[in-house]
């Protein structure tokens, strides 16, 4: 689905910025802090924006020391971040009965990292 659609389905109103955002969000291979968009747009602007588009489930937030990194909302997922390259990879979310579970964080050290140290 493209951003414009993505937009009205949410009953967001459609800006050339919210636009340019959302195409990098749908793009990206993995979470993106305010530092990682192309798009520049003042940080009050851009925080904003990202709150508007988790109000209505469109993306999610994920906290990494101190900073804020968002992606297109999959649904439940889990996502888990290297300490070391801090680089982030999709891990297949269990099904939990009776309990709603948006998300879930798993840090460590990813494979590459760990054959590097060894």
């Amino acid at each position: 689905m493209n951003s414009v659609k993505l937009l009205k389905k949410h009953d967001i109103g459609i800006t050339e910025l919210r636009i340019l955002l959302l195409d990098e969000l749908l793009a990206a291979k993995e979470p993106k802090c305010f530092d990682d968009f192309k798009t520049k747009a003042n940080k009050t602007t851009f925080y904003r924006t990202m709150e508007q588009f988790q109000k209505v489930k469109l993306v999610t937030k994920i906290d990494l020391d101190g900073k804020g990194y968002y992606q297109i909302n999959k649904g439940n997922h889990a996502l888990f971040v290297c300490d070391i390259c801090h680089h982030t990879k999709d891990l297949e979310f269990p099904n939990i009965e009776k309990i709603q579970v948006s998300s879930v964080l798993v840090k460590g050290v990813c494979e590459e990292c760990k054959e590097n140290d060894e």
